[in-house]
């Protein structure tokens, strides 16, 4: 029960650009649940993590679509998807 308040809070008390990394785990399932009901409560009252959290859901929605149309049917290829994530890395550290 601590640990989910102390999550809460975390990242309640985040700049944005640190929601994004939790925007990015959220789409892999890894946030705890403290994470995910502080994540929640955020984007309530942040109309630019808001944003992105519709951006992060439509590249995703894209990417499988793209993956279907290629016919592995898992989404962007590895070495694609490998690129995008060093790129998405690559940009957060800059902010």
């Amino acid at each position: 029960m601590i640990r989910f308040v102390r999550d809460i809070v975390r990242v309640l008390n985040m700049p944005c650009r640190e929601h994004a990394g939790l925007l990015s785990r959220r789409l892999d399932g890894q946030l705890s649940s403290g994470e995910a009901l502080g994540l929640r409560v955020h984007l309530l009252y942040c109309a630019g993590c808001r944003r992105l959290a519709a951006q992060l859901h439509t590249l995703r929605k894209l990417g499988r679509e793209l993956g279907e149309q290629m016919g592995t049917g898992e989404g962007l290829p590895g070495a694609v998807r490998d690129r995008v994530i060093a790129r998405v890395e690559q940009e957060s550290q800059k902010n």
